[in-house]
């Protein structure tokens, strides 16, 4: 029975471990994925565009997301002006590849 007690408690004390192994990952794969967004975007450039390239699928749309809650809540605020020459209307252009698979016209 002791055996059995001891081998459960190695069996506890590697999963902790493996879960605070995961844990670290993902801080470093957050931290990573922060860096290589904002190496590609500007302060003055996410409110009309954002360049998701190097970003996992889970991460663009975080992302995009953030990003599109951030503009729209400006321009309610008024600290970002519309774009579109309408006063009313905002483009926002969201690159999502390096087009590699892209016909002439992008489609």
């Amino acid at each position: 029975k002791l055996y059995g007690q001891g081998r459960k408690q190695a069996t506890d004390a590697i999963k902790m471990e493996i879960h605070e192994l995961q844990r670290k990952i993902e801080q470093n794969r957050s931290k990573t994925s922060e860096f290589v967004f904002n190496s590609r975007n500007t302060e003055k450039s996410v409110n009309v565009m954002i360049d998701l390239h190097g970003l996992t699928k889970v991460e663009a749309l975080r992302v995009t997301r953030t990003r599109l809650q951030m503009t729209q809540d400006g321009l309610t605020a008024g600290s970002i002006n519309p774009n579109a020459g309408d006063n009313k209307n905002h483009f926002f252009k969201i690159v999502a590849g390096a087009g590699n698979h892209s016909g002439v016209r992008g489609a």
